[in-house]
């Protein structure tokens, strides 16, 4: 996927801010390792930012790279990107990335399959979930 601006969110994934039910937080991780995590609740929204490991960011770049076929597409993208707390899909994981067999090599946004590996470290990276 190189080409990509280091500004490209790669994934975006929404929580419950660790199991906090009047806090909800959403994580986007882009491509060049800086995190930032949006916060609202009942109080003012804040954004704060961090820095991915480099070993987890490079893992989870080389999984964007090859996703399993008949992942869907993502729920949230573009102008609706952040979503909605109280929604559905309120906690699906948005990766960037390609389909295993896309020819096209298209980057778009997919929602990860609870349970796999790229959700398991995406959530890793955002660390918005209760420990």
């Amino acid at each position: 996927m190189g080409g990509d601006s280091g500004l490209d969110v790669v994934a975006r994934y929404g929580n419950w801010y660790e199991g906090d039910d009047d806090l909800f937080c959403h994580c986007l991780i882009l491509r060049n390792g800086q995190l930032l995590w949006l916060t609202q609740g009942l109080q003012a929204v804040t954004v704060r930012q961090g820095t991915a490991s480099a070993k987890a960011l490079s893992a989870l770049i080389a999984a964007l790279d090859r996703l399993p076929k008949g992942w869907l597409k993502s729920n949230y993208a573009g102008y609706n990107f952040i979503t909605d707390a109280e929604g559905r899909e309120a906690d699906e994981i948005a990766v960037l990335g390609v389909q295993e067999g896309d020819s096209t090599k298209s980057l778009r946004y997919y929602a990860a399959q609870p349970g796999s590996e790229i959700a398991r470290q995406v959530k890793e990276i955002a660390g918005i979930d209760a420990p």
